[in-house]
């Protein structure tokens, strides 16, 4: 029984790990980002999360820059 306790504790820690890693990436990617490609992206995608952003600026993020140069 203790040895399935560190086993979850070990899960747990991994798992924190990443999601504080997830957080960080995206919010570097976000603090990259100029202000015209946000507010773009915000118009087009709609009410979606920082992380659905954030993949969508990364899948095509040269489109993305062009079209917050415009503005």
């Amino acid at each position: 029984m203790e040895g399935l306790k560190h086993l979850l504790v070990l899960i747990g820690v991994i798992i924190a790990i990443c999601v504080v890693g997830t957080i960080d990436y995206n919010e570097e990617v976000m603090s990259h980002m100029s202000n015209g490609t946000y507010e773009v992206m915000m118009e087009r995608l709609g009410d979606v999360s920082t992380g659905e952003l954030v993949d969508a600026y990364m899948s095509d993020s040269e489109y993305w820059d062009s079209l917050g140069k415009m503005r």
